[in-house]
Order: structure tokens, then C-alpha cells, then sequence
């Protein structure tokens, strides 16, 4: 299962951020700052990552979703 997306938490993880735009220069600020990061998982777990693994994931994942209008 590949990573999806990556999240930073505060430390004390009552708040939880997607990122989406990979910054290097936020992403070390945010480091600076004490927050915690995380990879998400297609199958919905999270692990703990450092900030180095930090990367826009390659390549995207993606699902399109196609809803029956009119019955067609």
C-alpha cells in the first residue's frame, strides 16, 4: 500500500493538518515549530515519518467517482 498524503499534527496531536502544497522552506518551519508529521496510507493507517520523508508522493494518488444521474 503507497502513501496517499501527509499530515502534521501539533505536538500534543489535538490538531491535524493535510499538506498540500510541499514547501521545503514551510515544511522546515513547521519542523522548527515542534510539529509532528505523518504519511497516510491507502488502507487509512498513519505512521509517523521525519521530516525528511516528507515528499509529495509520486505519483498522486487519485479515485474519480461517477454518480448514476438520471438513470443512465
Amino acid at each position: 500500500m503507497g502513501i496517499i498524503a501527509h499530515v502534521y499534527r501539533d505536538p500534543e496531536q489535538t490538531r491535524q493538518t493535510y499538506i498540500n502544497e510541499y514547501d521545503e522552506e514551510e515544511l522546515d518551519r513547521l519542523e522548527a515549530e515542534g510539529m509532528l508529521f505523518y504519511a497516510e496510507y491507502e488502507s487509512g493507517r498513519f505512521r509517523q515519518v521525519t521530516r525528511a520523508e516528507v515528499v509529495n508522493p509520486t505519483p498522486a494518488k487519485t479515485e474519480t467517482f461517477y454518480f448514476n444521474q438520471g438513470g443512465k
